[in-house]
């Protein structure tokens, strides 16, 4: 996620902490108290619930994962949290989302992390390549997660997880291999700049929670990086084995 990217200066979500170049680049894809008058009693005392306050199981969980390990070019990883958060709370069904978020995440915080949270959605953002992803270790240094190990361990959540996003550069092939059980995931095929990955995660979770189905809240964060004029629109692609994206719906309803 971010190094310098040649003269644009865009920040790209990937590193090579080996020095090798990264190839074999994936194309194209398949979110008041009442008042006493006088000796009069005021009326029963009937506050609405705040968002805050409404149980937990009536809430969709979002869980955000980042790692920015040291020895990696720096993310932004606190603005993109503010993001997401901003897009959701100026949603019509702003108070049916929990975002959560857990960052400097080592591999021996994911098992925690997904039983603790509960999560629905599960959202990665940090650094990638084509077959793993980098978290950190006790040191807070560089970490390389294999793909097909993040994958084992979200398949024993398939009955809770709906949806994995990984905002992480050349994820898409550890995509595919999430997608086998789990209905929705988004990687990426090739770097993706960090704005651009900001821009699709706010745009994403903003039309979820205006009650979009994930293939039309894909699109439209696919649509809003090149809003910006940041042309890799291309670069996010959904996969999708065992639902149709066009049918998953987080939330329905009247707001």
């Amino acid at each position: 996620m971010a190094t310098d990217d040649s003269e644009s200066g865009k920040a790209a979500r990937n590193v090579n902490i080996s020095g090798n170049q990264n190839s074999g680049i994936i194309t194209g894809g398949d979110i008041k108290g009442g008042v006493s008058l006088g000796n009069v009693p005021p009326p029963p005392r009937t506050e609405p619930v705040a968002a805050e306050a409404l149980p937990e199981k009536q809430a969709l969980r979002i869980l955000f994962l980042g790692a920015n390990p040291e020895g990696a070019p720096s993310l932004r990883l606190d603005h993109e949290v503010r993001e997401i958060d901003l897009a959701l709370r100026q949603a019509a069904f702003r108070e049916r989302f929990d975002l959560r978020q857990q960052l400097a995440v080592r591999p021996t915080d994911l098992q925690m992390a997904l039983l603790r949270h509960s999560p629905q959605i599960v959202h990665f953002s940090g650094h990638g390549i084509t077959d793993g992803i980098y978290l950190e270790d006790e040191a807070g240094q560089v970490r390389k997660v294999q793909g097909s190990v993040i994958a084992r361990m979200l398949a024993v959540f398939k009955k809770q997880v709906r949806c994995v996003v990984l905002n992480a550069c050349y994820s898409r092939d550890q995509a595919e291999t999430i997608a086998r059980d789990i209905d929705c995931v988004v990687g990426m095929s090739t770097a993706i700049g960090d704005l651009a990955a900001i821009r699709f995660s706010s745009s994403f979770y903003q039309a979820l929670a205006f009650g979009s189905s994930v293939a039309m809240a894909f699109d439209l964060g696919c649509a809003q990086i090149d809003l910006d004029g940041l042309g890799e629109g291309e670069t996010p692609q959904l996969i999708a084995f065992r639902k149709d994206p066009g049918e998953v719906v987080f939330v329905e309803g009247k707001a």
